[in-house]
């Protein structure tokens, strides 16, 4: 019986043994023991605020990127408007210099008849003044004044105004004037082609149709 007993308790003493060498073996278990799955870690309240600080400066860094995107566009479109504006300047300017060259050279083909036209201050001939002195002398003598002109003693004159055309230049626009006389015309001759005959006050003129330009003039009828 005692042998019995000393046997339990030799089974007893080696389980124990075992027991506590196997303890520090559990203790000492890797963190990635269990599974195999690693343990998740916990983003603490200091990891979280720095977060949303680097999240701010992430917007405020693409804030400030559109916003450049949009001053160097906005720059663009104002330096094409401005280039837009220079373009039309221009042209407008040198649509004013042809113009300008235009009338020059067109008053200068009047002057010289390098247009094929009548030369200006030289088309009217003596055959054309004694046309209007037939018509017009008579009427001036009696009294009989065109419209326009003012009756007076010593026949019909201009109303006292300076003459508002010069042989060369177009007439103003304020310059009322008359279609020649019926008789005159066809004593004249038909005009030259873009040109006609007209009275302003006591003249007869030549002028060129559209422009209005005076190509010659016979002056002072009632003194002719």
């Amino acid at each position: 019986m005692a042998k019995l007993r000393s046997k339990t308790m030799t089974v007893l003493a080696l389980a124990l043994a075992g027991t506590l060498l196997a303890t520090p073996a559990l203790a000492e278990k890797p963190p990635h023991a269990g599974g195999g799955k690693p343990d998740r870690q916990q983003a603490g309240p200091g990891d979280r605020g720095q977060g949303a600080k680097d999240d701010r400066r992430d917007d405020d860094r693409r804030d400030k990127q559109r916003a450049e995107q949009r001053d160097r566009k906005d720059d663009a479109d104002r330096r094409d408007a401005r280039g837009d504006n220079r373009d039309r300047n221009r042209d407008r300017d040198d649509d004013r210099d042809r113009n300008t060259r235009h009338d020059r050279d067109r008053d200068g083909d009047y002057r010289n008849g390098r247009d094929g036209g009548p030369r200006a201050g030289a088309y009217f001939t003596e055959r054309h003044r004694e046309v209007v002195r037939s018509y017009y002398g008579e009427r001036y003598q009696t009294g009989h004044c065109p419209p326009g002109l003012a009756k007076k003693r010593n026949g019909c004159m201009p109303p006292g105004q300076a003459k508002k055309w010069r042989i060369g230049q177009p007439l103003a626009r304020n310059v009322i004037y008359y279609d020649a006389p019926r008789d005159v015309v066809l004593r004249f001759g038909m005009p030259p082609e873009g040109h006609r005959y007209v009275r302003v006050a006591a003249d007869i003129l030549l002028i060129a149709v559209g422009s209005g330009i005076v190509v010659d003039a016979l002056e002072d009828l009632n003194r002719m």
